[in-house]
């Protein structure tokens, strides 16, 4: 976690990084991914889907509070917009537990709406 946090900070001083929704959706320059954390709102969250779907990069959720990682209170989202960062942070990410890929939490609903259907 603390190469995460690293990464982001870099992001953060180097200007590289769009905190909140409407920063995100807003960002003229091209985002490399998206992470928001697990206390964001449903309706945000769909917004970040569609803003992902629309441009074509991944949307990963934290399982904590993502503004711990950055040192800013109240951030619940933030758009990554530097290559190099996200080339050196993916790894991190995609081997972190508290870091999901938004298409296996819905997937893990699927399946439990599923077992619940069975019972």
């Amino acid at each position: 976690m603390d190469k995460i946090a690293g990464y982001l900070n870099l992001a953060l001083r180097a200007g590289k990084l769009a905190l909140g929704v409407d920063n995100i959706r807003a960002a003229k320059h091209k985002l490399y991914a998206i992470l928001a954390d697990t206390g964001l709102a449903a309706g945000s969250l769909e917004r970040l889907k569609r803003c992902a779907a629309e441009r074509k990069i991944p949307l990963y959720v934290f399982d904590g509070q993502l503004a711990e990682l950055i040192h800013k209170e109240k951030c619940r989202a933030a758009g990554l917009a530097d290559g190099n960062i996200w080339n050196g942070m993916r790894a991190w990410i995609e081997q972190a537990e508290a870091f999901k890929p938004i298409e296996s939490m819905i997937d893990d609903q699927r399946r439990q709406d599923g077992a619940e259907a069975l019972k």
